[in-house]
């Protein structure tokens, strides 16, 4: 049979030393190899790399490495076991001292009582006596190995499979995580499209709302807007004429119903100090004479431009 892959270990199922084999996971099985302290190069000067058949013996590895507590009393490996013992550390683990063996029991004989003979009817039928063959514990027989072989195959078959099947749960895992992953991923770049084209349209809509603003109204009156409120605003001088033209044409009462609905203008006493310092401004004359050939009788009355 196979002996162990580690450099320098000489160890044998012959020898009573359990075998296991590496991993079929190909991240876990180049873990093992190296591990196992072979990456020197071979007689070919290639790198070495494990065998499909290449099997490392239990002593590699620490007791932690092992399955606890197993009610059959076998020696499994965790799946996530890797050899760490090598060199003349794993050299000084031997068999009796990785794995003592127990004695074996002696069956004690049955005591009759003294007036019983016992007989074998079998027995004395029998022409020829039947010999019994018997082991001695230590003995190298024959059978004794072969019986060891087949179990230390049967414990190695259960590894295996148990490794395999580990392997298969952990794809099946990741490959259902991928899909979910996937089908996410799907999700939120449908949703990114849409915010995206939601983007455009606010974008168009708000460009549209600031070039009509534009039209209707001055840089000062959309601060004013903006602020929710006209105090503190430095008005222009571009508005304050516009102001002026309507608080003269409007009168009073009309400007000071503009301003309740939220007009963007300068109020009536800032418009007052503006006209104190400029009474004998050419273009406010102009504007009152002005308004004063449009308005009728009653609304020059009420907005004060009656002589």
């Amino acid at each position: 049979m196979t002996g162990c892959c580690a450099k320098g270990c000489s160890n044998r199922p012959e020898k009573g030393f359990k075998m296991h084999r590496f991993p079929r996971n190909p991240h876990r099985r180049k873990l093992w190899e190296e591990k196992v302290n072979q990456s020197h190069l071979d007689a070919n000067c290639k790198p070495w790399f494990a065998s499909p058949h290449a099997q490392i013996c239990e002593v590699h590895f620490e007791g932690h490495h092992f399955e606890p507590h197993r009610v059959d009393g076998k020696r499994k490996l965790k799946y996530n076991a890797v050899p760490l013992i090598f060199g003349e550390k794993a050299q000084q683990v031997t068999l009796s001292g990785f794995r003592p063996i127990l004695p074996i029991p002696v069956p004690m004989p049955e005591l009759l009582p003294a007036n019983t003979v016992p007989h074998d009817h079998a027995y004395s039928a029998s022409a020829t006596p039947q010999r019994m063959p018997v082991v001695f514990p230590g003995s190298d027989s024959k059978d004794s190995n072969l019986n060891a072989d087949e179990q230390l195959h049967a414990d190695d078959s259960d590894t295996q499979e148990d490794m395999a099947t580990s392997d298969s749960l952990t794809a099946d895992s990741t490959s259902d995580n991928l899909t979910k992953m996937r089908e996410r991923i799907k999700t939120y770049q449908a949703k990114i499209h849409q915010l995206r084209r939601e983007k455009g349209t606010i974008l168009k809509k708000k460009n549209r709302l600031e070039s009509s603003m534009l039209k209707m109204f001055r840089s000062d009156q959309i601060e004013a807007l903006s602020r929710g409120g006209m105090r503190g605003i430095q008005w222009s001088k571009e508005t304050m004429n516009m102001a002026r033209r309507l608080w003269q044409m409007c009168g009073s009462n009309g400007y000071e119903f503009l301003l309740q609905q939220h007009y963007p203008l300068p109020s009536v006493r800032a418009l007052q100090r503006a006209q104190e310092e400029q009474r004998a401004s050419p273009e406010l004359d102009e504007v009152v004479g002005t308004s004063r050939a449009t308005l009728l009788p009653q609304e020059m009355f009420g907005s004060g431009f009656h002589n």
